[in-house]
């Protein structure tokens, strides 16, 4: 491609504007338009390029995984703390309300992992 060779542009913005044309203007011509993405695939050195179908669930898969791991660390924060409860309660030195405010969370939590114990 003339506009690597001559280091016009680098192959990432390049990239980005195929990417662009592929997914969101498509020629009306279907043979044209896999004329394109094979030339595009040839220019940057892909296989295949990723269609919008491809895209949205690889986009769909990235958020899926970012929920995942915040209710991951959110499920590690619970049996801290919980751990955390237990370990100040069992030692008999803070009330209740003290443990709610050291480890930051609500009475009622306290209350529940006392309950527990």
């Amino acid at each position: 491609m003339i506009l690597l060779e001559h280091g016009l542009m680098e192959k990432s913005k390049l990239k980005a504007i195929f990417g662009f044309l592929v997914n969101y203007e498509p020629f009306e011509n279907e043979e044209k338009n896999c004329n394109f993405e094979e030339m595009v695939d040839k220019a940057t050195g892909k296989k295949n390029t990723m269609g919008i179908i491809e895209a949205i669930a690889e986009i769909r898969a990235a958020e899926a995984r970012e929920i995942a791991l915040e209710e991951g660390q959110k499920i590690g924060l619970e049996k801290a703390n919980r751990k955390t409860i237990k370990n100040l309660l069992e030692r008999n030195v803070f009330s209740v309300k003290e443990i709610a405010e050291i480890v930051g969370v609500t009475l009622k939590f306290v209350r529940e992992v006392k309950a527990e114990a």
